[in-house]
């Protein structure tokens, strides 16, 4: 990997580090306080820092062996064979490994752009449960061996690896039980961290007490311990935690308040005073894997700033984005967006429309876990679109209440293509979040943005709290300026693994034969040579003539997750929103609904713009009739509601209401008619 000269705030932490032997001093802890009045650091040299400047230095040196990235991405079905080729890595060359999953699988691919997609050559046998532990610590072990040799000594995977060099101070840990065990193999075979076992008997759902939270941090600590015994403090052998397990993330403290687990983990006890910090990987051996790999593999090339506060008021205007804008301007080709106009519903649908394209995003706003208030709206989770492969950093409280659940803002984020999301579990304060000035001047730094973002025990909040980081605690983001690193496309180990070639359309095949066609040509055309001027319409055109009831009944979700991606991608929302809108609603996947309320949302916003109350009322009838979050059914409700603004709309408003209420709606949708009609009869009878 190359490496870009470093800037002056780096060299001072390493000049410091070198000073004091490798042991950065911890800094004065300021009094502990419900609300916190002191500021938060708004300068990179304020000594509040010195700990994160000496122990980044560190970091900079602990890195791990360079590797070289083999220019393509390899599909695999289940987790053995993801094992098999995770093994396939040595420690100078790796490549991306995905599940057969099209949704993550093609928004990763579509951003990598790899010369080849292969399989991986041979489908390895289902693993016992009793063996699923073993054979992933050995595939960590073997992804880190010399060269990639069967008969070469492979190192153990559950401890530090040997005769590497300095590897990156960061732990991995898991459970042979965790749907996420596959993207934690990647973490750990990716970053070379040993892979760490924890067998508790909580689970995410629990929500802990003040004494069953220390309990678990305390056992989590002592599994690190036993690999990793140099662990107290910042700059030493781990600063860096991934959690990838079915464990806690909630629990309620001293006061009974809800907080986050995660930033408990890695404290030292009694002093609270941070010696690692913990990022959480969620979903399944799909979800997780697509995470791991977009940290691993990916950088963002654009970011936006979409400041929803009033930047002249303070608190408020301490939060503006122009300083952060203009530093990762020098990194990226970068979007600001604020103030009263720009920063409303309208402004965030132009710029998220269909899809957002920017792989870093950071918003303020306000609300709850399903509501962020901005001018114009509010706006909900519909309104979140699908995303290229992103990192969301969200001020914003409730965000991340619950990120198992995408109809949640966290939530919805993660299922719609982020890999990282910092926000907050509850309702932690505004002054708990550091500045976007001085996350963007650490991100800028090139520290873990895991780093920038939490705050240390000397700073407003910096005590165990509410906020959480979802991904990767070790992914940093490289300033596009710098060197790409070189791919290799002939790599001897792989150059016979089957590669996905394009092919004539079918003449008289089945569906089923039609279908198999367009999904394998999919996937061949995201290979480089064959992306270059190519168009998905005849896929979409032979997906759209396919009778989907002949399709097998374990074929159709597929099938649907691939028109999906072919009709977005060629711009054919309304003939997809269609096809989602007919699907029996117990047969569409949740990917379908989270599709179908984007869609709707879109098209709203569109004909609202447009003050066209007819094609409106229109699309309200279609938000009712969908399964869409209430939230979003009385936000279109109230949006639609301020068009019926004479005496005429008021009319035909008044009588769609009725007659949609008339249709024996959910209950939960026939209050939010009720309630609107009761308002709109009011306005009729004053009319009159």
């Amino acid at each position: 990997m190359s490496r870009p000269r470093r800037r002056s705030w780096w060299l001072v932490s390493l000049l410091g580090l070198l000073a004091i032997g490798g042991e950065p001093t911890s800094g004065q802890n300021p009094p502990r306080t419900n609300a916190p009045t002191w500021a938060s650091p708004t300068s990179l040299l304020d000594p509040r820092l010195e700990p994160l400047r000496l122990a980044s230095a560190s970091w900079e040196l602990r890195t791990g062996p360079e590797r070289t990235v083999i220019d393509q991405v390899c599909l695999v079905p289940d987790l053995s064979t993801f094992f098999e080729a995770i093994s396939a890595w040595d420690q100078g060359h790796w490549f991306p490994i995905l599940f057969d999953d099209v949704e993550s699988s093609f928004r990763f691919i579509r951003a990598f752009k790899p010369a080849r997609i292969v399989r991986h050559p041979k489908a390895a046998g289902a693993i016992p449960p009793e063996k699923l532990w073993e054979r992933a610590i050995r595939a960590v072990g073997a992804s880190w061996t010399v060269e990639a040799n069967p008969s070469a000594y492979k190192p153990p995977g559950d401890s530090v690896p040997k005769g590497l060099g300095p590897t990156p101070p960061g732990v991995v840990l898991s459970s042979p039980t965790a749907p996420m065990l596959a993207g934690a193999v990647a973490l750990a075979a990716g970053r070379f961290q040993p892979l760490v076992r924890l067998d508790s008997d909580k689970h995410y759902a629990d929500i802990l007490s003040l004494d069953q939270c220390e309990a678990f941090d305390h056992e989590l600590s002592d599994k690190i311990r036993q690999v990793v015994p140099n662990l107290d403090r910042f700059g030493d052998e781990c600063d860096f935690m991934t959690v990838a397990g079915d464990w806690p993330y909630r629990y309620r403290d001293a006061k009974g308040e809800l907080d986050a687990v995660d930033d408990r983990l890695g404290r030292s006890p009694g002093s609270d005073q941070r010696w690692a910090y913990a990022g959480r990987l969620l979903g399944n051996p799909e979800e997780s894997v697509y995470r791991a790999m977009c940290s691993l593999f990916l950088r963002p090339d654009s970011a936006l700033m979409f400041n929803g506060y009033d930047e002249k008021a303070p608190p408020w205007s301490d939060y503006t984005m122009r300083t952060a804008a203009a530093r990762f301007s020098m990194m990226m080709p970068t979007s600001h967006v604020a103030g009263e106009r720009p920063a409303n519903l309208d402004g965030w649908h132009e710029v998220f429309d269909p899809f957002n394209r920017f792989g870093l995003v950071l918003i303020n706003s306000h609300g709850s876990p399903t509501v962020f208030n901005i001018r114009g709206g509010p706006a909900s989770t519909p309104d979140i679109p699908r995303s290229v492969p992103s990192t969301v950093l969200m001020i914003h409280s409730y965000s991340a209440s619950d990120p198992t659940d995408p109809s949640t803002i966290a939530g919805r984020w993660l299922a719609n293509g982020a890999f990282v999301f910092f926000g907050s579990m509850n309702e932690p304060f505004l002054n708990s979040f550091r500045t976007p000035r001085l996350v963007g001047d650490l991100i800028g730094e090139r520290l873990p943005i895991v780093a920038a973002v939490r705050a240390s025990l000397a700073e407003p909040f910096g005590q165990p709290w509410r906020l959480v980081y979802l991904g990767d605690p070790l992914y940093r983001i490289r300033p596009l300026k710098t060197a790409d690193e070189p791919r290799v496309v002939h790599w001897p180990p792989t150059a016979d693994w089957p590669a996905y070639s394009d092919s004539s359309r079918p003449a008289d095949g089945s569906d089923v034969d039609l279908f198999l066609w367009a999904l394998k040509t999919a996937i061949a055309r995201f290979q480089r040579a064959l992306a270059n001027g190519s168009t998905s319409d005849d896929i979409a055109d032979a997906l759209l003539s396919i009778r989907r009831g002949r399709l097998p009944a374990e074929f159709r979700p597929v099938y649907d997750a691939l028109l999906t991606e072919m009709l977005l991608q060629g711009r054919r929302r309304s003939a997809l929103k269609a096809r989602l809108l007919a699907l029996p609603e117990a047969e569409r996947t949740s990917a379908d609904r989270r599709t179908l309320e984007t869609l709707l949302a879109i098209d709203l916003n569109l004909a609202l713009n447009s003050g066209d109350a007819s094609r409106s009322r229109s699309i309200w009838s279609e938000v009712m009739k969908s399964d869409a979050p209430r939230d979003f059914k009385v936000q279109a409700t109230d949006r639609v509601g301020r068009l019926a603004d004479s005496p005429i709309r008021r009319h035909d408003w008044s009588i769609l209401l009725r007659e949609t209420l008339g249709n024996r709606p959910r209950p939960a949708d026939a209050e939010i008619i009720v309630t609107e009609l009761t308002r709109v009869d009011q306005a009729l009878k004053a009319d009159r």
